[in-house]
């Protein structure tokens, strides 16, 4: 009998799989989904709050996990609980803090311009004097609203 033997190498390569992290609102429509890449036996970081769609918020008390752990079945998909942020702007609001473009969740409003939400009219008095001359008295105030997005509708809210 005659042993022969034969050395055989393999070479695991790992598949590539993709996930996704789903934000889904209280109703569970799904308003933004992200694929988030691995291969087999990885385990890959999941941090959903970098992603968060714009003009919303994670809601709070809700267990998203911190990783998730590539088999050879696949990746569970990562479900986030999303609500509409709550954007309050007033004339002392920071430029780059002030909402422009569509207003998430109804593409066909638009976010307001920031001289919408200040006004300053002047009115001209014009006093006739006795003798028939004019005196021309300018006033101005200014009125400012605070402008409130909130579930997609802007509201204004205060007047003052």
């Amino acid at each position: 009998m005659v042993l022969i033997q034969k050395l055989l190498n393999i070479t695991y390569t790992p598949n590539k799989q993709t996930t996704n992290i789903v934000y889904k609102d209280k109703d569970g429509q799904t308003i933004k989904t992200d694929k988030v890449d691995g291969k087999t036996d990885e385990t890959i970081p999941v941090d959903p709050t970098k992603d968060v769609p714009a003009g919303w918020k994670i809601i709070p008390d809700q267990k998203i996990p911190e990783t998730v752990k590539v088999t050879p079945d696949g990746v569970p998909t990562v479900v986030v609980k999303i609500e509409h942020k709550t954007i309050t702007v007033t004339p002392e609001t920071p430029e780059g803090d002030i909402p422009t473009g569509k207003v998430p969740g109804d593409p066909s409003k638009t976010y307001p311009a920031m001289e919408s939400i200040t006004k300053t009219p002047t009115r001209t008095i014009t006093v006739i004097k006795p003798d028939g001359s004019k005196l021309e008295i300018k006033q101005t105030v200014e009125f400012t609203r605070t402008a409130t997005n909130w579930r997609s509708n802007l509201q204004r809210l205060e007047v003052c």
